[in-house]
């Protein structure tokens, strides 16, 4: 559905019919964050401060462990949106910050803080939530889940910030244990050794580059039923050895 997909706002009517599912004090957070959505610009008449406060019960416990941050907003970052120099110091701190960031940034909708701290049992996810939503690369809502500000999010050119080879090297470690760490399935672990003409070598560039544009675009080709996620991790070189 294209409501689910995050493709369409709900009409006033849907969101009255849930409301009446609902508490009282979480019917007004629910109408005061759907005003939000729908006048981006407006979004200080419907801040923390003018809404009610709510008290956890014993049926719906405090997820958070830390101080919220203030309420990111995502119209200052739009898709495909370059981080800046700070917001990829955050998010490269620590592997943790990392991983936190990639997982947050690759959901289809918000995760709830437990969910997290599932995943990421360490007790510096509190942390590193904390910092990346200050950086304003992650968002947290009323319900204490996490999503990211956009989920195109481009990293600063390293040919332009050799600064940042170490956090730029550190990265590339840290993807490389995402398969192992959340059990993916292999498809491919093949290694080849072959002699090869200039002409084959300019082929094997060309599909490699097209490989990895197919990689790139299929998170857009269907959000619906894009759910799974993959991980390429190609290193192809050329050289020469003796005789």
């Amino acid at each position: 559905m294209k409501i689910e997909g995050g493709k369409q706002i709900p009409s006033p009517l849907i969101v009255s019919r849930i409301a009446q599912l609902l508490p009282k004090d979480r019917q007004d957070e629910l109408f005061l964050s759907y005003c939000s959505t729908i006048f981006p610009e407006r979004d200080a008449l419907f801040s923390a401060q003018n809404r009610k406060s709510f008290t956890p019960t014993q049926d719906e416990p405090a997820v958070r462990s830390m101080p919220l941050p203030k309420k990111v907003e995502t119209s200052r970052l739009s898709k495909g949106s370059l981080l800046s120099t700070p917001q990829f110091n955050s998010i490269t701190q620590t592997k943790i910050h990392y991983l936190t960031f990639i997982v947050i940034a690759l959901a289809r909708a918000a995760i709830p803080l437990d969910e997290l701290k599932r995943i990421f049992p360490e007790e510096t996810i509190d942390r590193a939530l904390f910092d990346l939503t200050e950086a304003r690369v992650a968002h947290v809502n009323a319900q204490g889940e996490y999503r990211s500000v956009v989920n195109d999010l481009r990293f600063p050119p390293l040919a332009e910030n050799p600064e940042l080879k170490e956090a730029f090297d550190r990265m590339i470690s840290w993807e490389r244990d995402i398969p192992g760490r959340f059990s993916f399935e292999t498809e491919f672990d093949k290694l080849q050794l072959r002699r090869c003409t200039k002409r084959s070598r300019e082929l094997i560039q060309q599909h490699c580059k097209l490989l990895f544009d197919v990689v790139r675009i299929s998170e857009d080709s269907n959000s619906d039923v894009n759910q799974e996620v993959v991980f390429l991790d190609l290193f192809l070189s050329f050289g020469n050895l003796p005789g």
